[in-house]
């Protein structure tokens, strides 16, 4: 069950708190709040964990196809064995 908040949502919404990642920038910041919304078409990060994280906004890059690249990017090769 997710936790709702009620102090910056009114109704209260629910929330997860995560840890955003950039590989890119080997930085990680911990116990970021994010609204869930199951019904959304994109996913927002708040601006200032971006900032935090080194990552630079590409507003022009799709999102199919910048998830396409970071699959591809993150591959592991297959186990020896």
């Amino acid at each position: 069950m997710p936790r709702y908040d009620g102090l910056r949502y009114d109704p209260p919404a629910p929330v997860a708190v995560v840890k955003l990642q950039s590989f890119a920038a080997d930085r990680s910041i911990p116990d970021v709040q994010l609204l869930i919304d199951t019904g959304a078409d994109i996913t927002l990060l708040p601006s200032e964990a971006v900032s935090r994280l080194g990552v630079q906004p590409q507003p022009e890059a799709r999102p199919a196809n910048r998830l396409a690249e970071i699959k591809r990017r993150n591959r592991r090769p297959p186990k020896a064995g």
